[in-house]
């Protein structure tokens, strides 16, 4: 028997299609804030760097690489939350238990990824003693608004991966993704009775 076509799916699975979209578009806008963050970052670091040097902060230049790292990687973590939840937001609404089964897989990577970011962000410092030194730097090498808005994306992704994971996991979500089958209708039984009846009432051939 056939499996029956996808309809319209139910309200936790629309939900969690519009989430992921919606962390699809915010992966967008924080590529864009940290595509920024860095071209700031870049026009700032000889100065910083030579100020870090001036007040004997030790290892400064490796210091402003972690920094400029951790840009990097919160720009390809952005990326493949953009990529891979864009593609499931479509594929979940399709009736297919691989998507529904990817996106639990890809949630969890994103938490520990953005979990990650979040661990190198550059704000955290050294405690060594020259923190205010190593503040100033970083006060000059990424522009005031950055933490903040960054932070309010990462937690917006966050929230945008995990709530349709636990909507895919609702009954009716489940009852979406089961294999459905398509009973015959009364016109293909009517059909099948009569050609079998037709192949009863053909004489047997001659011997």
């Amino acid at each position: 028997m056939a499996t029956k076509s996808a309809g319209a799916p139910p309200r936790p699975v629309a939900i969690a299609s519009v989430l992921l979209a919606g962390a699809a578009v915010l992966g967008v806008l924080d590529v864009i804030v940290t595509r920024l963050a860095i071209g700031h970052f870049d026009d700032a670091a000889p100065g910083a760097l030579r100020v870090l040097v001036e007040q004997a902060v030790d290892d400064a230049d490796v210091w402003v690489d972690q920094m400029r790292g951790a840009l990097n990687v919160n720009v390809v973590v952005a990326a493949f939350v953009i990529v891979v939840f864009g593609v499931l937001a479509v594929a979940i609404r399709r009736r297919s238990r691989a998507a529904r089964v990817a996106v639990w897989v890809a949630a969890l990577a994103a938490v520990c990824l953005l979990g990650v970011g979040i661990a190198n962000n550059p704000e955290f410092a050294p405690t060594d003693g020259t923190d205010p030194v190593v503040q100033a730097a970083w006060d000059r090498l990424l522009p005031g608004w950055y933490s903040a808005v960054r932070s309010f994306l990462t937690a917006g992704e966050l929230l945008t991966v995990l709530i349709p994971s636990l909507l895919l996991l609702r009954t009716a979500a489940s009852e979406y993704y089961r294999p459905q089958l398509i009973e015959p209708g009364l016109g293909a039984i009517l059909a099948a009775r009569e050609a079998r009846q037709a192949r009863e009432e053909q004489p047997p051939p001659a011997g």
